[in-house]
């Protein structure tokens, strides 16, 4: 494949945000997307859809840990350069941007979770992004109208919505 329709990007663009990552080959990028076992149903879903994009053997186990991976593609490179200035991953206005809401429902299937009092508030596990990166994500969500604050829970930063 040379380009990624607008679902499988919002399905990429959502998995960075959670359990995905991009790796440097030799000439392109590859995508992998990582569950444990526990969550290999999820993980399976977004490798369906992504098939098209699959490396020759794209599943690989490692005790309770599954990973999905792509082929190498340089629809991977652009996006890598987005999402890893520096060479690491780093959430910028420009990426969350681009967010439509398949992006952002796959993001909490990957890391959101309901909290607070009788779990009513929905929450994003963003603790990978630190405390920058998290300001940042609470802007965009701010100025979306989608209103949420950045919390720390123990030592980790989170976004919780508000109800």
């Amino acid at each position: 494949m040379t380009f990624l329709n607008d679902d499988h990007k919002q399905i990429v663009l959502g998995t960075l945000l959670g359990n995905g990552y991009i790796c440097k080959g030799r000439k392109n990028a590859y995508f992998c997307m990582r569950h444990s076992t526990n969550h290999l149903p999820w993980l399976k879903s977004k490798a369906t859809e992504l098939e098209p994009y699959s490396s020759s053997t794209p599943w690989y186990q490692y005790k309770t840990t599954c990973t999905w991976r792509s082929a190498c593609s340089p629809i991977f490179n652009e996006i890598r350069t987005l999402c890893y200035p520096d060479g690491k991953k780093t959430v910028c206005m420009e990426w969350l941007d681009q967010l439509r809401a398949l992006a952002i429902a796959v993001w909490y299937g990957d890391s959101g979770c309901l909290t607070g009092r009788n779990h009513k508030n929905a929450c994003l596990r963003t603790q990978s992004f630190g405390e920058e990166g998290n300001k940042v994500i609470e802007r965009y969500f701010n100025e979306v109208g989608m209103p949420c604050n950045m919390n720390k829970s123990r030592k980790s930063w989170v976004i919780v919505f508000t109800v």
